[in-house]
């Protein structure tokens, strides 16, 4: 591994040496970036104790104090993203050519924006008490949560898909349309009353109006 920068509360470990970090934004952003295919924004303010690892196709964030959001993900055309610790951080996925996942862990939390035109949006493992939100949604492929322990979300978009386990909680937002859920154990769901909802458990659902 090679260690690309350590200063500013910061590690930065990765396989290759196509990665290049930069200052950017006045010097309050640091850019990691291999030009082609990935692109992260690290906030210098929000970090506290913060490491970065790229191995493959697969790159970790790893904050471990700070509660603020630390990292900025505009572009992402086939990594899968793990969270740890108490990492924040925020993801726009456009149109990658392979299906990725973000997994969340600990209590890490993603506030992740997919765009209508995307055609393979990803897919989102959540573990421990960690925190989905997502903004948007493709209009031809569904959105597919799952999640485990304590770990909850809320999610938008038209078509979601759900496995839940655990004490789980899912929330649908108000442009969900259809909703496909496998729910076990504690979990609990809770949608508009207009969405479609195929379930394997009607006692998981509670139903709201709209406001």
């Amino acid at each position: 591994m090679i260690e690309l920068y350590n200063k500013d509360n910061l590690k930065v470990y990765v396989d290759s040496d196509e990665y290049k970090i930069f200052l950017v934004n006045f010097g309050n952003i640091l850019q990691l970036t291999n030009y082609t295919s990935l692109e992260i924004r690290l906030s210098k303010r929000n970090i506290a104790n913060c490491s970065v690892t790229i191995m493959g196709n697969t790159v970790t964030l790893y904050e471990t104090t700070s509660i603020a959001a630390v990292a900025d993900i505009t572009s992402n055309m086939g990594y899968n993203i793990v969270l740890r610790g108490s990492t924040k951080a925020a993801a726009t996925t456009f149109d990658p050519p392979v299906k990725t996942t973000y997994t969340l862990q600990d209590s890490s939390s993603l506030t992740s924006y997919v765009l209508a035109s995307t055609q393979i949006p990803p897919e989102y493992i959540l573990q421990d008490k960690s925190f989905l939100s997502t903004i948007g949604g493709p209009v031809n492929a569904p959105i597919e949560v799952y999640l485990y322990n304590e770990s909850s979300c809320e999610i938008d978009g038209v078509d979601v898909v759900i496995s839940a386990y655990d004490n789980t909680k899912v929330k649908t937002l108000e442009d969900v349309r259809n909703v496909t859920a496998s729910m076990y154990d504690n979990s609990s769901i809770t949608t508009y009353r207009d969405t479609v909802v195929t379930i394997n458990d009607e006692s998981k659902i509670t139903r709201i109006n709209h406001p």
